[in-house]
């Protein structure tokens, strides 16, 4: 992504001194701004429905568990933060490998 980047600007720039009224640098950075907001409202989307279905999954464990002789009621709780906490540093790792050259 970011070499991709690195040669739109360079071809931007390059056309941007030729061609001066058309405003390509700002038609580039809205482009550009607008790409990237799509990008992290997808990252954020998915780790949104990845943090509904670990929510969903933890409260079918909860119907089931907590009411047996004997059973373990924090273990779906420690086992939902786990995947949870997980998900979301997946997410955020990948969104910023993603913006890093």
């Amino acid at each position: 992504m970011a070499e991709a980047m690195d040669t739109v600007t360079a071809d931007v720039t390059q056309l941007a001194q030729q061609l001066t009224e058309l405003g390509l640098r700002d038609w580039a950075a809205a482009a550009t701004e607008q790409t990237v907001r799509g990008h992290v409202t997808a990252a954020f989307g998915a780790l949104e429905e990845r943090a509904g279905l670990a929510a969903k999954a933890l409260l079918a464990r909860l119907g089931d568990g907590p009411d047996k002789p004997g059973a373990n009621a924090a273990a779906p709780l420690a086992e939902a933060f786990a995947c949870t906490f997980e998900a979301i540093q997946r997410c955020t790792m990948a969104m910023l490998q993603a913006a890093l050259p």
